[in-house]
C-alpha cells in the first residue's frame, strides 16, 4: 500500500486565504512535490524555489549559483524528510515577487477512492498571476481588474491576457492537470 500524505498549502499573507488541499505519495521528492503545488495553485514554474523545514533549505542546486540550497530537492523524498501531521514546510517560489507558502501535513490517510497522485482535494480562490509583483502587487492588479473605468483597466487587461477572477477556482481542471503529471515530470526530472 502506498503511504501518503494529505497537505494544505497555503499562501501566506492573503485575505482572504487562498489555499488548497492535495493528496501526494511519500515517495515522492521535494522537486515533484514543488512541481504538484505548482499546478495546484495555478504556477507556471518559471522562477526559482526553496522548501525550508527546521534548519534545511531544499531546492534545485546549480554549479554556477554560489548561494545553493542545503539540499537538492531532486534528491530528497518526503519520506526522508519524516513530516508527521501537523509538521509544516515553508515554501518560496519566485525570489522577486516571493510567494511565501504554508504547507502543512493534516492527515496521512484519506478514505475515498482516489484515481491518480498527486490528487486535489478542496481549495479556495484563484492564485496570482506570475509576475505580477508579490502580495501588494497582487491585491492592486485585483483593484484594477475589476474597474473598467481605472486608468491602468486596459493595459492591465492586455498584459494579463484576459479577465481575472479572484473567485475562481476549479479543482477538476487541477485534477485533470494531475492525471498527466507523469508525463509533465519527464520535462523537470
Amino acid at each position: 500500500m502506498l503511504n501518503i500524505l494529505v497537505l494544505e498549502i497555503i499562501l501566506d499573507h492573503t485575505e482572504p486565504v487562498i489555499w488548497r488541499k492535495i493528496i501526494v505519495p511519500t515517495n515522492f521528492t521535494l522537486n515533484r512535490l514543488h512541481h504538484a503545488v505548482q499546478i495546484a495553485m495555478g504556477w507556471n514554474n518559471s522562477h526559482l524555489f526553496e522548501f525550508n523545514y527546521e534548519n534545511f533549505s531544499i531546492g534545485i542546486t546549480y554549479a554556477d549559483l554560489e548561494d545553493n540550497p542545503n539540499i537538492d530537492a531532486r534528491e530528497i523524498t518526503l519520506e526522508e524528510v519524516n513530516l508527521q501531521i501537523g509538521d509544516e514546510l515553508k515554501y518560496i517560489y519566485d525570489f522577486g515577487d516571493y510567494w511565501e507558502h504554508t504547507i502543512k501535513v493534516v492527515d496521512n490517510k484519506f478514505d475515498k477512492p482516489i484515481k491518480q497522485l498527486p490528487y486535489c482535494i478542496t481549495g479556495k480562490l484563484n492564485s496570482p498571476p506570475e509576475d505580477v509583483g508579490g502580495i501588494s502587487g497582487f491585491y492592486h492588479f485585483v483593484e484594477v481588474m475589476k474597474n473598467f473605468r481605472h486608468k491602468e483597466f486596459k493595459e492591465t487587461l492586455v498584459w494579463y491576457g484576459g479577465f481575472f477572477d479572484p473567485l475562481k477556482y476549479s479543482t477538476a481542471k487541477i485534477n485533470t492537470k494531475y492525471k498527466r503529471f507523469e508525463k509533465y515530470m519527464e520535462h523537470f526530472e
